[in-house]
Order: C-alpha cells, then structure tokens, then sequence
C-alpha cells in the first residue's frame, strides 16, 4: 500500500499573462510553525497529535495579486462593462455574495475526498471580514475547479498578493505529493462538462456523478492528459 499520493495542481482562468505570478499552495502545518516559531506555547499547540493531525495536509491558497474592492454604484458600472469581471464573479448584490477567480483544479490519481474551508488562521480584511462558502467533493472521482467564495460582511476590503484566501483539507494520512501541470484546451473541455453536468442533470447526488464520471473512464482521460503537460514546477 502506498504511503503517499499524487495530487495534480493547475489553474483554470489564469491570463497567459500572470501566469508567472501562480502562486504554488503551501502546507497550513510548515507556515504555522515557521509564522509561531518564537512562541513556546503556540508550537506546543501544534505538536499536540489532535493539532498536527488535522493540520498536517491542509493546503494554504494564496492571492496572486492586490485586490481591492468595495460595493458601490461604480462598482455595478465597472462589473457591467467587465472592468472587474477577470477578476470577480459576483453572485448577488444584495447580499454582497462574491467568487473570486483565482480558480485552482486538483486531481488525484485514487480516490481522494477534499474539504475548502476558511482560512481561520490568517487574518488578512477579506478573511476577517466575510463568510467564506465551504464544500466538500472526491478529486479522483471529479474534475471542477475550486472558486472561492465570500459573502461579505462589511462592503468592501482589500487584500495583498501572498495574502491566505482560504484552506483546501485533503481527507488522508497519506503524504501529498503536490504535482504542477498546465492546464490544456482538452482538460478545459473535461471540466466543462462536469460542470454544465448539473445543468441538464440537477439536483443528483454526488454518487450519482462519480458514477457517471468514472463510467466513461474520464478518470483515466484526464490523468493522462495531465501527465502530458507536467511543468516540473
């Protein structure tokens, strides 16, 4: 049995252009030690088994940019004539529901269940000052990419590049090999019909689609599409 497992690593909206400035996820565990090193009590904390355990293969998603933002009339302006619309989807006004599109794509080669959560460790305006959209799905059994997602609790904020947006957990003790692949025209087709699936399929389960997915052996297409485009980053 193996003892560790691949997790493939790419982005989907990234501009040709800011492609150099992907920033690589980093373990939650190493930066916590690293960011606590001169507290005695805190790196207590974190070589408790219950702390490092659950802490151990959690990711750090980061911002590739600056980013400020504010709810206003110009806003709606600037989101209509899609200004902002490279960087933000924005779900509602009312309740100040926004995805962000820093969009990253995990997938594994086995079966491999991921939790998104906020990054309740960092404190940056947007973390502090929002509800971050939490979710759960199986890397090895589906591919879509990850948006993050926010409903503010204050009308605006600002972030830098490096900035936590928020934690990807992945559900094992195994070790995570993180792999870097460029994301291609034909794993573009692969996530969109996964996720336009709900459009003519809504309201199944997600055995439902992980059936349906492994079925037409798409597990298989995409892992070797992607071995064909690692970067070795």
């Amino acid at each position: 049995m193996k003892n560790s497992v691949n997790v493939y690593w790419s982005r989907v909206s990234v501009v040709k252009d800011r492609d150099l400035l992907t920033i690589k996820p980093t373990f939650l565990l190493q930066e916590l030690k690293k960011g606590f090193s001169n507290s005695t009590e805190f790196l207590r904390y974190l070589s408790c088994p219950a702390a490092s355990s659950y802490l151990k293969n959690t990711l750090c998603v980061k911002s590739e940019k600056d980013i400020s933002f504010s709810f206003s009339p110009e806003t709606l302006f600037n989101y209509q004539n899609k200004v902002f619309k490279d960087i933000f989807f924005i779900r509602s006004f009312e309740d100040k529901w926004i995805d962000l599109k820093e969009e990253y794509i995990f997938f594994s080669d086995e079966s491999l269940e991921v939790s998104l959560l906020p990054a309740n460790f960092n404190n940056n305006s947007l973390v502090s000052n929002s509800i971050y959209c939490s979710g759960q799905m199986n890397i090895g059994k589906w591919y879509r990419p990850f948006n993050p997602s926010y409903i503010l609790k204050k009308d605006s904020f600002s972030i830098k590049r490096n900035d936590v947006l928020y934690y990807i957990k992945f559900h094992t003790d195994k070790k995570i090999n993180l792999i870097h692949y460029e994301f291609t025209p034909k794993l573009s087709d692969y996530t969109n019909a996964a996720v336009s699936l709900k459009d003519y399929l809504p309201k199944k389960s997600f055995k439902f689609i992980y059936n349906l997915f492994l079925s037409k052996n798409y597990n298989q297409r995409i892992l070797k599409e992607i071995k064909n485009n690692l970067t070795g980053y």
